[in-house]
Parts: structure tokens; C-alpha cells; sequence
């Protein structure tokens, strides 16, 4: 009896070490897509869940308190635009942090 019970332990928690030692792996801060692709979700998919829950702006920008709690980042780049010249671009980014905790909150829209 004591067996089955710890069996059915390891199969709840497998998936979650998986997911952690995935976590482990990323460098710092990883982009949504590539946050997608661990999640087993699509990029455009995620961003509308990210939007939905309130975690970045209609233009897809991280909201300022969810980068001050660590699990949102930014990346600020420049580039020429032909008729508008030099433009700034904001890339979201997610951090280890924050993976673990969107990952929490992905698996529970699916239960609920």
C-alpha cells in the first residue's frame, strides 16, 4: 500500500521536475516564444493568455509591477525605420521566476 501511494507520488511530481530542470536550463530571462515551446503552447497562444491575466499591455509590454516582482523583463532594442527614422522597439521577456509562475497559472486554466 505504501508502495502505490509513493508511485502515485512520483507520477504527480515527474512532470513538475521536468519542467523545473527545463526552467534551470534557460539563461536569465527567455523570450515568450521560447517560453511557448516549454510550455507546450504556441507564442501567439501564450501572449493572449499573457494578456488575459494581465501580465503585459495590448501591445504586448510588460506591465511595470509584474517587472518589479522579477518574473517580467524587457529588452529595449533600436532600430531605422525608413520613413520614421530611428525607432524603439520592447521585447517582453520571461524570467525563470516568472516561468515558474505562469506555468502554475497555465495548468490551472486547464483545470478550471
Amino acid at each position: 500500500e505504501k508502495v502505490q501511494e509513493q508511485t502515485k507520488q512520483i507520477e504527480v511530481l515527474t512532470p513538475k521536475a521536468e519542467f523545473h530542470d527545463q526552467v534551470i536550463q534557460s539563461d536569465d530571462a527567455i523570450t515568450v516564444a521560447e517560453a511557448a515551446k516549454i510550455m507546450g503552447t504556441g507564442r501567439n497562444r501564450l501572449f493572449k493568455f499573457l494578456r488575459d491575466i494581465k501580465w503585459v499591455t495590448y501591445f504586448n509590454e510588460p506591465y511595470q509591477r509584474l517587472i518589479e516582482k522579477g518574473y517580467l523583463d524587457v529588452k529595449l532594442s533600436e532600430f531605422d525605420h525608413p520613413s520614421q527614422g530611428l525607432k524603439q522597439s520592447v521585447t517582453a521577456l520571461i524570467t525563470g521566476k516568472g516561468l515558474r509562475e505562469l506555468n502554475e497559472l497555465w495548468s490551472q486554466r486547464l483545470v478550471a
